[in-house]
């Protein structure tokens, strides 16, 4: 089925998603900012963040 006439912007992000893995954590990410979400996953392992911080920030829409 294909949707790119339903919503193209939301479209586009579909499109354009970020889906990566590194260790034992995979990320797939609809965002109109895939970017920034992948530097922040990038961060969270440099820094040793906890994931369930990742996950607030992403609730609060840091990002």
């Amino acid at each position: 089925m294909r949707f790119e006439n339903y919503v193209p912007k939301n479209y586009e992000m579909v499109e354009n998603h970020l889906l990566k893995t590194k260790g034992n954590y995979i990320i797939l990410a609809i965002s109109e900012d895939t970017e920034k979400v992948d530097e922040i996953f990038e961060n969270t392992f440099k820094k040793k963040l906890c994931f369930g911080c990742l996950n607030s920030l992403l609730e609060q829409g840091v990002f």
